[in-house]
């Protein structure tokens, strides 16, 4: 496996969906893993971040930028605030948002 380490400042809001390899992202006293067919989404600021991936494979992952305004009828929806949640959310890709990766993809590539 090869790693690769980088200091991120992200402006938007950020889904991100692991395709192919892991990405680690380090917080103060826990390291998080998201493995393919995840779904990583992170409030925007500056993370700390690798991906690692087996040799003759690259790392891919897929990122979209949400507007604050999208983020926030998302957790208004949820009944949230947003305000005490973590800065990141990791869960799996159901069918639904595994079809809408496949879909996104397919339009860009």
């Amino acid at each position: 496996m090869r790693p690769g380490k980088r200091t991120v400042l992200l402006t938007e809001h950020t889904l991100i969906f692991v395709i192919n390899g892991i990405k680690l992202l380090h917080f103060p006293g826990e390291t998080v893993k998201a493995e393919p067919n995840s779904v990583i989404l992170l409030k925007k600021g500056i993370y700390v971040m690798a991906e690692y991936f087996e040799d003759g494979l690259t790392f891919e992952a897929m990122m979209i930028f949400l507007p604050r305004k999208a983020l926030k009828e998302l957790m208004k929806e949820r009944g949230e605030d947003g305000k005490d949640d973590p800065p990141f959310i990791i869960f799996p890709a159901g069918d639904l948002l595994t079809e809408f990766k496949e879909q996104y993809r397919g339009y860009f590539g």
